[in-house]
């Protein structure tokens, strides 16, 4: 017997990669293990009978010889079917797009790939072998794909992605069931929560990465509560925020981040937790406000990349010109070392700087042979070298 399984308490791309890989292993069983994501929970209890999914409860683990595993390599994040992952008698199959861990399956057929999406894998995989994908179908992939890629938005998007999610609209999937599941408009419930961490937000300096943390004590249980990260990272302008959510039962971190130096999946990792570069979770037993907010301010410690500058960047060794040299040479210089543009030296002090589109003009022109100073920017702009990059992106486009 075949079975397809995704993590515990899927989003979209686990749901999705589920149904995708029943497609492509025929006569497999999916298994859906139940979600906190709402959207999620309202999509499969509206199609559910439309799709290859049973309960767990209806099969016989001994008989299991296949099991597909998808949008995760741990065996602990697959609930009951973790023993049979680990049996060597199992032969285990398994699509991922999250970063290797020490937990991972040991002894599979692995078909992961770096992509925005675990789903992507599969969908060209259905595509290089021809499978027919119904119009539902094809808008749950498609739905797997727009969310763990913010849209094609997130940069660990590839066009990879891109080329499956092209199929998918060109098979039939339909982009308003799309953007209806995909909604973050927040409960009421989840309106409160999202105030409360305002009121409570910290911005935190990481080796010089700002990172927006909150914390917030709840009497009661609060649905998809993870979305108001969303909200703070994406909505509010915050690029890595971390979440931290005492509720009855457990306490709950979340994290999102939208800039390569900080791997939110690596720092939740430290606390137990998992995901991948731009969005994880970590749950855990009560602990006080002071203890969570030292593990994370810890594992932030232990995984935060400081901020490129401009001096890590910059170009060596650099180039320059004289404001006597001819347009012509400063054009075949930038032509020869692919420069944009070169600074211009009269006894060690920079007086201007020339670009390419200068040397354009001066072609037009038919004035190759003048010289540079004619045509160079005087009004420079310089930075020291260790201006950090985000405040150097605002410079530039200022200037």
């Amino acid at each position: 017997m075949q079975v397809v399984v995704g993590h515990a308490n899927p989003d979209f791309d686990a749901y999705a990669a589920t149904i995708a890989a029943v497609k492509l292993y025929p006569g497999a069983h999916g298994v859906y293990l139940g979600s906190q994501n709402r959207n999620v929970r309202e999509f499969h209890s509206l199609h559910q009978d439309m799709l290859d999914f049973v309960e767990l409860k209806r099969l016989d683990l001994q008989a299991v010889d296949r099991l597909v595993m998808v949008d995760t390599r741990e065996p602990s994040r697959i609930g009951e079917l973790g023993p049979v992952a680990r049996d060597p008698e199992v032969e285990v199959v398994v699509y991922d797009h999250h970063p290797r861990s020490d937990d991972d399956v040991e002894g599979a057929e692995d078909r992961s790939m770096e992509t925005g999406a675990t789903t992507s894998i599969l969908v060209h995989e259905i595509m290089d072998r021809g499978v027919e994908l119904t119009p539902l179908e094809a808008t749950a992939l498609l739905l797997g794909i727009h969310e763990d890629t913010g849209s094609l938005t997130y940069p660990s998007s590839t066009a990879y992605d891109a080329e499956a999610a092209a199929y998918l609209m060109r098979v039939g999937a339909d982009l308003e069931v799309v953007a209806q599941f995909l909604s973050r408009v927040l409960t009421p419930e989840q309106r409160a929560l999202l105030d409360a961490l305002v009121g409570d937000l910290q911005l935190w300096d990481v080796h010089g990465q700002e990172i927006a943390v909150g914390y917030v004590s709840l009497l009661e249980y609060v649905d998809s509560a993870s979305v108001v990260t969303h909200y703070l990272c994406e909505d509010m302008g915050y690029r890595v925020v971390v979440a931290a959510m005492e509720m009855p039962d457990r306490l709950y971190v979340v994290g999102r981040s939208r800039i390569a130096e900080v791997d939110i999946g690596a720092v939740l990792g430290h606390v137990g937790g998992g995901g991948h570069s731009q969005a994880a979770s970590a749950s855990m037993q009560r602990v006080s406000r002071d203890e969570v907010l030292g593990l994370v301010r810890r594992a932030l410690e232990a995984e935060v990349r400081p901020p490129l500058t401009a001096g890590e960047i910059g170009s060596t060794p650099v180039r320059t010109v004289r404001s006597d040299t001819p347009m012509s040479e400063a054009g075949e210089i930038m032509g020869r070392w692919g420069h944009g543009g070169l600074p211009v030296v009269d006894d060690d002090a920079l007086v201007g700087i020339v670009t390419r589109k200068d040397v354009d003009k001066a072609s037009r022109h038919g004035l190759e042979h003048a010289p540079v100073k004619g045509f160079m920017g005087g009004d420079v702009v310089t930075v020291p070298p260790d201006m950090g990059l985000d405040e150097l992106e605002r410079l530039l486009t200022r200037e």
